[in-house]
């Protein structure tokens, strides 16, 4: 573990930017080593630090940097739902009584069909371990405290303090990763730092390469 020189935070030994205060950090291209800040040179061979996030995917150590895969169109949004379309059930007349004659009522107890409405995912399940997270829009997926989902996601040691958030664009969810320490993957493809991906009901989302949860 490492520690945030403006904070004086714990962080992992790998983090671009602080989990508690967010500053970037700075660390030395030789001993890799997060160092005081921008401007000062590493204790140990006397380099001149660099942005940590110019050092991603050099270090031996850490984890591989999301694949930049080759530019391919992303799947169009789709409606939440696609109704129906039901010609209207015909009314049932009643018969017009004359003078004299009986009328016989229409039999009741015809089902007219009603268009079935998707509601959309409401929730991320987990089988191992069990876990449920609702969807909130805006909602930090992480172990830091901020997060609405801190206490049920405090045992999982590999996933970040802030991995990722929530995002509802009108009817659409979206999730974004914040820089994670080990990456998301949604149905096996992994995602780009800050940028938002559809998620829809059946998708599968992976945290750290360890932890899969279930679009509902």
């Amino acid at each position: 573990m490492a520690k945030c020189p403006k904070c004086n935070s714990q962080i992992e030994d790998d983090s671009l930017y602080c989990d508690q205060c967010g500053s970037l950090m700075y660390v030395c291209p030789s001993c890799h080593i997060i160092g005081k800040g921008e401007g000062k040179r590493c204790g140990n061979c006397g380099q001149q630090l660099v942005a940590a996030t110019s050092q991603q995917g050099q270090q031996t150590a850490s984890p591989p940097s999301p694949v930049q895969q080759s530019p391919a169109p992303q799947p169009p949004i789709t409606p939440l739902y696609q109704p129906t379309q039901q010609q209207p059930a015909p009314l049932q007349s009643q018969p017009q009584r004359t003078s004299g004659q009986t009328v016989t009522p229409t039999p009741q107890g015809t089902i007219i069909p009603q268009a079935t409405v998707n509601a959309g995912p409401t929730s991320l399940i987990c089988k191992n371990p069990p876990i449920t997270l609702q969807l909130i829009d805006d909602a930090m997926i992480g172990r830091d405290f901020s997060s609405v989902y801190a206490r049920q996601l405090q045992g999982l040691g590999s996933m970040s303090r802030r991995h990722g958030k929530l995002i509802k664009n009108g009817s659409q969810w979206a999730f974004m990763d914040l820089g994670s320490s080990y990456g998301t993957t949604i149905n096996g493809m992994s995602c780009v730092p800050n940028q938002q991906y559809s998620i829809n009901t059946g998708d599968t989302i992976v945290f750290a390469r360890t932890y899969t949860f279930n679009v509902n």
